[in-house]
């Protein structure tokens, strides 16, 4: 009986915090400690000798920031703490769900008790000596003040040659413009200008007419 009590109750606490509006929800799984945008410049322009291109990037592109303009990050260094714990936490979950398979090799175990050690993958990212990720990574990984893809760039499929798949693509666009990507499309798929169709204008206006629609939404969905 009490393990059905305890499950009721942990029932009850989950739909609770999944009730919590996001803006509370990541207050109370955000350190309290924020900066001021002066503190965090000095801190930062010191961690980059003084290099005053790298240190403005990294503040307005990667720091930890809620949308009332509070730093939760003071250098890169909090920044690689906060992508080392992150990588620790989904290393965790393999390495667990590996360890009943007999044939997991003692080599395959090393690697893995490696690359789940916070600390150690924390080293790795320091000071941006051996591994340096991809913007999106450093930027959107375990920020839970934004929605964001931890992929830079995605190359969306062929176009499908018709109002409806061009609107489409247009909808792929924007979706994933506010998620920080940038997009490659192939729009060679589209009949070329002046090509007959059975609708009321009687023939195509071509590719380039659509381009033209796409570069629209690509400066109308902003991006920081």
């Amino acid at each position: 009986m009490e393990q059905v009590k305890d499950t009721k109750a942990t029932s009850l606490r989950r739909k609770k915090t999944n009730n919590i509006p996001l803006e509370k929800s990541v207050e109370m799984r955000t350190s309290d400690k924020s900066y001021s945008y002066q503190e965090v410049y000095h801190a930062t322009l010191k961690y980059f000798n003084g290099d005053e291109l790298a240190t403005n990037t990294w503040i307005s592109k990667y720091c930890l920031k809620d949308s009332s303009g509070k730093y939760y990050e003071l250098t890169p260094d909090d920044m690689h703490r906060r992508m080392a714990k992150e990588f620790a936490r989904i290393e965790k979950k393999y390495k667990s769900s590996a360890t009943h398979l007999k044939e997991v090799s003692d080599k395959y175990k090393q690697i893995q008790n490696i690359t789940s050690d916070e600390e150690y993958i924390y080293h790795t990212f320091k000071n941006f000596k051996y591994i340096v990720p991809q913007g999106s990574v450093m930027s959107a990984l375990g920020n839970l003040f934004m929605i964001a893809s931890l992929s830079n760039c995605v190359v969306l499929p062929e176009i499908d040659d018709s109002y409806g798949g061009i609107f489409y693509t247009d909808q792929q666009l924007a979706q994933l413009f506010k998620r920080r990507c940038g997009v490659g499309i192939d729009i060679s798929t589209p009949r070329p200008a002046h090509a007959p169709v059975s609708n009321a204008a009687g023939t195509t206006s071509g590719a380039v007419s659509f381009m033209e629609r796409f570069s629209f939404t690509t400066r109308e969905v902003a991006q920081n």
